[in-house]
């Protein structure tokens, strides 16, 4: 089994896990569902657009 290393901000790690958590996932299986979701589709499985925040 590969091993990985990210970087990415630590609230949304904290967020994320909290997230992942609570639907039952680690988040290194959060990860794989992610790309295995994307090898399956072949492309990134959501809608990515530009983010425009809220005034």
């Amino acid at each position: 089994m590969a091993q990985i290393s990210i970087r990415i901000d630590d609230q949304l790690k904290n967020d994320g896990e909290l997230l992942f958590r609570q639907l039952g996932l680690s988040f290194s299986s959060a990860v794989s569902v992610f790309v295995s979701q994307a090898v399956r589709e072949r492309a990134i499985p959501f809608k990515i657009s530009e983010y425009t925040p809220l005034p």
